[in-house]
């Protein structure tokens, strides 16, 4: 999971990197939040 209010990196290419690495990986982005996920 990574929030769309992301600011100390790009999720869009961490996300596409764990798919890289992790085929059977599941990805959320969870609007609204940023890099506190748990505390957003």
């Amino acid at each position: 999971m990574v929030g769309d209010q992301e600011v100390i990196y790009d999720y869009d290419k961490m996300l596409s990197k764990a798919k890289q690495l992790l085929p059977n990986v599941h990805t959320s982005v969870i609007q609204g939040a940023g890099h506190a996920l748990t505390m957003d």
